[in-house]
């Protein structure tokens, strides 16, 4: 049942699936080696914890492979594991307290040293301010701004109106302006 790795990413999403679901456990091996760093971003980008981040990954991947069964291709395989990376990161980020603390800073992309420098500082703070929104809010913003997601994708995956949504927001962004407005 094992196949040789390079054989393994020449085929297509859909044939590594049928093929785990056959038992060929390198197959989603390499479902995994293709979509770990994009899953691993969007949990850091929701959790803003590089530690989280990690093992939101690996439970979204074992909930994938349990769930493989369930995936019946009317979306693309990414498009249904990022909808279970949302929300394993949702469901995780309802359970926390709200004061958790940030590790992990991604690195500052630059040229000149200074620049790099200014960067990383300015992330921090943005970091820093994000982390201290109360967590509805801090949520909405992360899957507004970060993820990219519209109003009506939130207030379907949080069970919330769009006014409530739209609220949290608008008052994320405002907090945010004035815990940042000395940096400007």
């Amino acid at each position: 049942m094992r196949m040789e790795l390079s054989k393994l990413k020449k085929l297509s999403d859909e044939e590594l699936i049928t093929m785990t679901r056959k038992g060929n456990l390198s197959a989603f091996d390499e479902l995994i080696r293709r979509y770990e760093p994009r899953i691993h971003a969007i949990c850091y980008r929701m959790t803003r914890n590089y530690t989280d981040a990690r093992d939101l990954a690996q439970d979204v991947f074992v909930k994938a492979y349990n769930g493989l069964k369930k995936f019946d291709g009317r979306s693309s395989f990414y498009t249904w594991l990022y909808r279970i990376a949302v929300n394993t990161c949702i469901n995780f980020l309802k359970k926390q307290k709200p004061s958790r603390p940030l590790t992990g800073i991604e690195r500052a992309v630059g040229t000149h040293p200074v620049e790099r420098h200014e960067r990383k500082v300015l992330k921090e703070y943005i970091d820093q301010a994000i982390r201290q929104l109360p967590k509805m809010q801090r949520l909405v913003f992360t899957l507004r701004q970060l993820e990219g997601m519209s109003y009506q994708e939130i207030a379907e995956k949080l069970g919330r109106s769009i006014g409530t949504i739209k609220a949290n927001h608008h008052q994320a962004v405002l907090k945010l302006r004035e815990m940042l407005k000395e940096l400007v």
